[in-house]
């Protein structure tokens, strides 16, 4: 399951007085001429092998009132998650299976667990502040890996699949992912998102297990045990950004 592209290439197009940003990166699958919006990475604009960029710039003026519209969107989101990507101990607050919590730096003697949970506060104890970020990553993989698993362990039975290796990864450009010898990776980052949508992600994956593609036959599998799914995808794409520490 993908997430984002990651841009190479920088442009702008002035639309009412807004100058706004765009990326252009080289996309051999696709057939046409695309644009993608999100607030991670803003406007990407997706160019086929045989297309220019000059075609893409042509593209993105014919395209112009939709780029505003999406370009405030972004604006918008970005305000909303605008603690997210500053350092740990700048942070007023993380998030943890979809709720925010308070984050307190507790630094002192060795604590264990390093990091506790009370009520609306999250807890990370450590000898030196500049240790705590490296110290929530590592309870966060650990919880990714308790709480994927056990979701894992609940639908392949209800799905009748079996798999090969569960890896937790920092993955860049997908929350999960499915090999055709039935090896599965997960973003650790998916233990910051609600519970409903970290189950979407694994049941997806455990779908591929049944079909190694994204054809009907594939949805028909993934809703049949995951009903809820399109509210589970939307809640990624718009939100997806917030999903780091």
């Amino acid at each position: 399951m993908r997430r984002n592209n990651t841009p190479t290439e920088n442009y702008f197009v002035s639309v009412e007085n807004e100058r706004i940003p765009y990326q252009i990166i080289p996309d051999d699958r696709s057939k046409r001429i695309r644009i993608k919006a999100d607030a991670e990475n803003g406007l990407i604009v997706a160019l086929p092998r045989r297309s220019r960029v000059q075609d893409a710039e042509r593209f993105v003026l014919l395209q112009s009132e939709w780029i505003l519209k999406q370009w405030k969107q972004i604006q918008k989101k970005r305000a909303q998650f605008k603690e997210v990507g500053l350092p740990l101990l700048e942070r007023s607050s993380v998030k943890y299976l979809g709720k925010e919590y308070q984050v307190i730096i507790d630094v002192g003697e060795r604590h264990w667990p390093p990091v506790v949970v009370e009520d609306d506060v999250l807890i990370v104890h450590c000898v030196k502040a500049e240790l705590a970020e490296g110290i929530l990553e590592r309870w966060y993989r650990q919880q990714a890996r308790a709480v994927i698993t056990g979701a894992i362990e609940l639908y392949k039975t209800k799905m009748g699949v079996d798999y090969q290796t569960l890896s937790i990864k920092d993955q860049k450009t997908r929350w999960g992912s499915c090999s055709n010898k039935g090896n599965l990776n997960f973003s650790w980052r998916l233990i910051l998102a609600p519970k409903y949508a970290l189950d979407y992600v694994v049941v997806h994956e455990l779908a591929h297990l049944r079909q190694m593609n994204h054809s009907t036959k594939f949805w028909k599998i993934v809703q049949m045990f995951y009903p809820e799914y399109e509210q589970a995808e939307t809640w990624l794409k718009e939100n997806g950004v917030s999903l780091k520490i």
